[in-house]
């Protein structure tokens, strides 16, 4: 399989480079005719040139992200009857919706021509009208629509699809109405008998259908059916969201009958390499090959070369087989990162600000481990490797309630409360055990499962103190708000303020009430229809209430286009980066004017210390994979940190000499005075993309990766 894409890649290149020659001995610009851009580069002589024609100006990655969809999906399989994807792998904010549009439309306009030389070029299922179903988060949804609308010529017709666009079709929305799935039905009916569209469905619903769809006498088994079989393209918008093997949401997106199938993520590696196989497997099955040979030929051995503490040997090895991985999935993906755009886009300056415990969060927190020893302790007999699983499973979930104590004192004490609520509730049982909600809305105490939690009567003691007025006196973390906040409104700067728990949004809610600051909040109860509608009043809004945006980092950091703000506060942060990653996307991406600074919180000497070093090492595996990077490699193989007593961390007094005029507006505010402040430690964390000054692969290992 490889082979034959292979053999297909060398001679179209050798077409391109005869079509490039030609154009240089005649003057012409190569990939441009009548100052119209050229999709499909290297086609056969008896095929016509494509044209990219959308409003508005294509960038330089964006039109090579869409020949490379092109060449993928059409001119890869133009002479067999096999059907292939493509993985757009371009970073947040670079335009993959224009990008996946403008193709879409390039499509439609070729299928509707009676032209041979046309559509003649396209696969057979690609003739005589193109149905499109596009896969995405819920929050998105509206986004696709009005993302139709402004690129191509369309008008609203008022009847059940949203809009119809020029040749491309009605585009049908899918989202929720309360009617038993009347609507629905009726929507993918259309969608199914119609010769051309766009269906928009939410990952969830896309799920609920085919799952139920299956069982005996379902009103979705026709349903499920025309789902699967009418698409001639399937697009999966943020499609990591397919990259776990095992996940029921997988297992259904397997089950399209078209192979023709677009990948789009920004962040196709948030975990581990196995995540990479997962999506090209979608694309492409077979590509890659079987997931276990996968495993033993690449993750093994490039993720021992990986940390700090690596073997040379390990290193060298990693290394080669990085390269030979690189070589091999080239073909299926196009990676772009932000620098593609980079002399287009204002600065971006990212801190880690590291802040001590207060001493109430060190009792909370030492308390709270004096307990999870002992719930270690019971873990049970059996073969010791139950009891490692059983003993990381328990830390794992512990780590969500040490990210309240870290945040503040209130957050852990409302936690505690609710869980008592809840053991005092006859039917705790079912509310405690875990679920998944239609859409994230942050990490809520009800999803832990722990055999035993502080004694609630203990932790109550302290609520006195834990509802203090000033929020900052029991936080460092809502100190440094503080200081941001009012920086930023007096710059009038807008701020997003984003955090993965409930609790911390809750507190954050209240504590900006308390010092006056009108704000937004997005979480997952907003309702998906009107999450657009405050994005934009947001952006645009030049109201005091228009400043400071509350976001719950999982169900308001994908997809969102949130320029209107040049500020971020991550607060908090998960073992992926891929969150953060996202959730700084939202302000820095196309359309942003403005200088950005993003302020990321660290309690130093605690578990966050580890769960940041694994995520330096998830960086450092996606960028290495990714983009070529050759970074420090900044983890640690193995860090037993998760249970160990708060540290005292030193503080840095180099801190106001370094860093005092790299940001004037706030991050100087911050800093007067602050030899005796609540700041511990600052560091840049672009620190963490320098070039690793180490031997690139010899010559002979180079001829073997080839």
């Amino acid at each position: 399989m490889r082979e034959d894409h292979s053999k297909f890649n060398q001679d179209l290149q050798r077409r391109i480079q005869r079509s490039q020659k030609e154009a240089a001995e005649k003057g012409e610009t190569f990939g441009v005719k009548e100052n119209q851009v050229v999709v499909n580069l290297g086609h056969y002589k008896n095929h016509n040139d494509v044209f990219l024609t959308v409003r508005g100006q294509l960038k330089e990655h964006q039109i090579n992200g869409i020949r490379f969809m092109w060449k993928e999906l059409i001119q890869s399989v133009a002479n067999s009857k096999e059907q292939a994807g493509a993985l757009l792998a371009h970073t947040m904010g670079l335009g993959k919706t224009l990008q996946v549009i403008t193709l879409i439309y390039a499509i439609a306009k070729t299928s509707a021509s009676k032209d041979p030389r046309d559509h003649g070029q396209l696969p057979e299922h690609f003739r005589g009208g193109l149905k499109s179903l596009v896969l995405a988060p819920p929050g998105l949804i509206d986004n696709w629509v009005s993302e139709f609308a402004r690129w191509i010529p369309s008008k609203f017709t008022g009847t059940r699809a949203a809009l119809t666009v020029e040749h491309i079709g009605p585009v049908w929305p899918i989202v929720a109405h309360g009617d038993g799935g009347a609507r629905t039905r009726d929507l993918i009916k259309q969608f199914a008998s119609s010769s051309n569209g766009v269906l928009i469905i939410g990952y969830q619903m896309f799920r609920s259908i085919i799952q139920d769809g299956l069982n005996e006498g379902s009103k979705f088994k026709s349903t499920r059916k025309q789902l699967l079989e009418a698409p001639d393209l399937v697009i999966a918008d943020e499609a990591h969201q397919l990259k776990n093997q095992h996940a029921q949401l997988t297992k259904c997106a397997r089950y399209f009958r078209t192979r023709s199938r677009i990948a789009m993520t920004g962040s196709p590696l948030s975990n581990n390499l196995e995540e990479y196989w997962n999506m090209i497997e979608w694309i492409h099955p077979g590509f890659l090959g079987p997931a276990k040979e996968f495993r033993a030929k690449y993750v093994q051995p490039i993720q021992a070369g990986l940390y700090r503490d690596s073997a040379p040997h390990e290193v060298r090895k990693s290394k080669k087989m990085l390269a030979v991985l690189h070589k091999t999935i080239q073909p299926k993906i196009h990676r772009a990162d932000i620098s593609v755009i980079h002399k287009d886009m204002p600065n971006k300056v990212e801190f880690m600000i590291t802040v001590p415990l207060t001493e109430i969060q060190k009792r909370f927190y030492e308390d709270f481990l004096n307990d999870l020893e002992q719930d270690i302790d019971q873990v049970g007999m059996g073969p010791a490797w139950i009891q490692e699983k059983r003993t990381a499973g328990l830390i794992l979930n512990a780590s969500f309630l040490m990210g309240l104590i870290t945040a503040h004192p209130k957050c852990f004490v409302q936690a505690i409360k609710r869980r008592t609520e809840q053991r005092k509730n006859k039917a705790a049982k079912s509310t405690l055990k875990p679920h998944q909600p239609a859409e994230p809305t942050g990490t809520d105490v009800s999803d832990i499962e722990l055999p035993k939690l502080l004694d609630e009567d203990e932790v109550l003691e302290e609520e006195t103190l834990a509802a203090a007025p000033d929020y900052g006196t029991l936080s460092n973390k809502f100190r440094a708000v503080t200081d941001i906040v009012r920086a930023s409104v007096a710059a009038k700067d807008k701020l997003l303020i984003f955090s993965h728990h409930i609790e911390t949004l809750d507190a954050l809610d209240q504590h900006l009430s308390h010092l006056g600051v009108s704000y937004k909040r997005l979480d997952g109860s907003v309702n998906v229809s009107k999450r657009q509608q405050m994005v934009t009043a947001f952006n645009n809004g030049p109201g005091p209430a228009d400043h400071v945006m509350l976001i719950s980092t999982q169900a308001g950091g994908l997809g969102l286009n949130l320029y209107g703000a040049n500020r971020v506060i991550i607060f908090d942060f998960k073992w992926s980066p891929m969150w953060e990653q996202q959730a700084v996307g939202r302000a820095y991406r196309m359309g942003q004017t403005k200088h950005v600074f993003v302020y990321r919180f660290l309690s130093g000497g605690t578990f966050e210390d580890c769960v940041n070093n694994l995520a330096a090492f998830k960086n450092n595996l996606q960028n290495r994979v990714l983009d070529q990077r050759d970074l420090i490699r900044s983890a640690k193989k193995n860090l037993d940190q998760y249970r160990r007593k708060p540290r005292i961390v030193e503080k840095n007094h180099e801190v106001v000499k370094t860093f005092k005029g790299k940001d004037p507006k706030v991050l100087d505010t911050m800093l007067l005075g602050e030899e005796n402040g609540y700041i511990v430690n600052l560091q840049e964390t672009e620190t963490f993309m320098r070039d690793e000054d180490e031997d690139d692969l010899t010559e002979d290992e180079v001829k073997e990766v080839e």
